[in-house]
């Protein structure tokens, strides 16, 4: 009986220091998942302010505090890829001459890819969608009346929402699926000029809307936090759009790691 007291002993003295450590890493990453959602947040309203300056800073403690999650906790290659690669468009074009609109659509873009990580059911991004799916319609109804004009602004506009959501996307959906949609998206951009003499542009306008929607319909995780939604003015296109922010998440770090490890499983 003694012996079996003492290994009972033993095993609970192992094992106490190995659960107080997961539950410091666990907060540890639920910090740093807040701590990131926070720098783009500000990223984001200093690029609204037209307050260049101060947003490389954010960017750059960003850039460590992502790289300090990613040494804790498992992120599929993929969503390392396109978080880093968001963050270096961000850092890039906020120091360059081009026009605000794009600067602000970047740091937006880096804003909802870190939240199609942490979010299930409630992807920021999505809220987007039907903005896409009309400028889609409208698109294909243009080419139907031989309406050029108005097809190019259409599809300036489309254009202009759909990157802006492209790289959440990639991590929230099906990568596969939406890069086939990716590459019919670049042919129709490419050939824009050139539409007018394609026989089949309207049937392959009507493909593309088929395809995006089926992309946008597909189905994410249950959520596990409860939210609170932050109205934020984001200017695209010369149209105000009421992109409604998800912060002050209320993060379970056990729930994030189990989305993780079942997005590795289907890399």
């Amino acid at each position: 009986m003694k012996s079996v007291m003492l290994c009972l002993v033993t095993v609970l003295v192992f094992l106490l220091p190995h659960s107080v450590l997961a539950k410091e890493d666990e907060n540890t990453i639920a910090q740093t998942w807040q701590e990131l959602e926070d720098l783009s947040d500000q990223s984001y309203q200093f690029a609204n302010n037209g307050q260049y300056g101060q947003i490389d800073d954010l960017l750059k403690n960003f850039n460590k505090k992502w790289s300090m999650l990613v040494d804790i906790t498992p992120i599929p290659d993929l969503d390392q890829r396109i978080i880093t690669s968001s963050l270096n468009q961000a850092r890039q074009t906020i120091k360059s001459d081009i026009s605000d609109k794009q600067k602000k659509r970047n740091v937006v873009q880096l804003r909802l890819a870190i939240d199609a990580i942490e979010s299930d059911s409630n992807p920021m991004w999505k809220i987007l969608t039907p903005k896409v799916m009309k400028y889609a319609n409208q698109m294909q109804n243009s080419v139907e009346k031989k309406d050029w004009t108005h097809f190019q602004h259409q599809l300036n506009l489309f254009l202009d929402q759909y990157q802006t959501i492209y790289p959440a996307m990639m991590i929230d959906q099906n990568s596969d699926q939406v890069e086939q949609v990716n590459e019919k998206v670049d042919q129709l951009s490419n050939n824009r000029m050139t539409i007018r003499q394609d026989k089949d542009s309207v049937k392959k306008l009507n493909q593309l809307r088929q395809d995006l929607q089926a992309v946008f319909n597909q189905k994410t995780q249950q959520s596990y936090s409860q939210i609170e939604w932050i109205p934020i003015i984001y200017i695209s296109g010369g149209i105000l759009i009421t992109l409604l922010l998800i912060s002050k998440l209320r993060r379970n770090p056990k729930a994030i790691k189990r989305k993780l490890i079942q997005k590795g499983k289907h890399v």
